[in-house]
């Protein structure tokens, strides 16, 4: 199983736009097995996520603390 390391952030007007987005995309199109992981605390993430149909794809945070 793959796990995509997604970078989406608040900033961004057209989360469709995202390489891996686009990649997560064809994995799901595929019905391939993947996860997404994500290492930044965007408080929308999974409205985005919503928006590009991968709302249902597990999705795991990494947080490092300072």
């Amino acid at each position: 199983m793959l796990t995509l390391l997604v970078d989406l952030n608040a900033a961004d007007a057209h989360p469709d736009l995202n390489r891996v987005v686009e990649l997560a995309q064809v994995f799901k199109a595929n019905q391939q097995p993947f996860t997404l992981m994500t290492a930044k605390a965007a408080p929308d993430l999974q409205f985005m996520l919503h928006q590009v149909g991968l709302d249902t794809v597990p999705l795991y945070a990494y947080m490092t603390s300072c």
